[in-house]
């Protein structure tokens, strides 16, 4: 009895491993523990109970290690009637936009509306190509994921979000478009539909380029071309510019934080930055402080250029 005992123990600890530290009430049973000896385990404060069925073999120390334990015990919590979603998914994802989130999940089962520490949204589909396992946690596909954030988020966010998973290659605007199509009726979709209609096809490098882009089309001006490719008169590429109006030639360039990370890298870009002035090029910086403290000063500064080269 103690030996079946321990190797049902060292089962649901292999079982814990590849699901960040938790086991479900069915998954101790098929290993061998009986329901009373689970609750055993849990007054012994061996096992902590998480959500009703489920169970923490151990804390992590990590905060991040923290996070996908919960995670991990919501999934199986929801279990085959759901997933991970939302939020919640988006980080996983490393969708940009979203760097804070709660445990959130989707169900079409019908687990209670409510569950401490979770938050629980209920639909009428959940299709099986909505659906993947990452990192031992089952949740929504990225392109679902993106359709259930219209629903909990403001416009600028589903729209870093929607950017860094085309950039990403994660999903792609027909996609979109035909998930949105064969759901019909989403929460919020019209701020999703609308983005989509406008996106000029080309993914932005970064969250940055998209705030930049935004705010000068919001400023009246007109789009700016997306990560231009500026050849030499032989056709030889002399740079990819991040947004560019080529009638004025003017190149926008959006400096995040992890620009010139290196003398290596600085000394890359002044030589890349020189070779655009020769052709004629003006080459005008826009760092993060700039495009979020300063937008109207960007705007003016770009309408100022455009006018010079006679394109406003």
């Amino acid at each position: 009895m103690l030996k079946s005992r321990a190797l049902a123990l060292a089962a649901c600890t292999r079982i814990a491993g590849s699901q960040h530290g938790v086991v479900s009430a069915s998954q101790a049973v098929g290993a061998g523990l009986s329901a009373p000896g689970i609750q055993r385990l849990v007054r012994a404060g061996a096992w902590t109970r998480v959500h009703p069925c489920v169970y923490a073999l151990w804390t992590p120390g990590q905060q991040e290690a923290r996070l996908h334990q919960r995670l991990s015990a919501a999934s199986l919590w929801v279990g085959s009637k759901g997933a991970v979603s939302h939020r919640a998914a988006a980080t996983i994802f490393e969708l940009d936009g979203v760097n804070v989130a709660p445990v959130e999940v989707v169900t079409i089962g019908r687990h209670r509306a409510t569950e401490p520490g979770m938050i629980v949204h209920r639909a009428r589909t959940l299709e099986p190509d909505e659906v993947v396992v990452r990192n031992g946690i089952r949740m929504t596909s990225v392109v679902r994921t993106l359709l259930d954030l219209c629903a909990v988020v403001d416009g600028r966010t589903i729209e870093l979000a929607v950017e860094s998973a085309l950039r990403g290659r994660m999903a792609t605007v027909d996609q979109l478009r035909a998930t949105l199509m064969r759901r019909g009726r989403v929460p919020g979709r019209r701020v999703l539909d609308a983005l989509l209609e406008r996106h000029p096809g080309i993914a932005t490098d970064s969250a940055l380029e998209v705030i930049v882009w935004n705010l000068l089309v919001a400023g009246g001006l007109p789009p700016p071309m997306r990560q231009y490719e500026v050849r030499s008169e032989r056709g030889a590429l002399v740079a990819r510019v991040d947004l560019a109006y080529p009638a004025a030639l003017l190149a926008i360039e959006a400096d995040g934080y992890e620009f010139h990370s290196s003398r290596r890298d600085l000394q890359r870009d002044r030589a890349r930055q020189n070779a655009l002035v020769r052709l004629g090029w003006t080459v005008y910086r826009v760092t993060w402080e700039d495009a979020t403290r300063h937008a109207e000063r960007v705007r003016s500064d770009v309408a100022t250029l455009l006018s010079r080269a006679g394109v406003l």
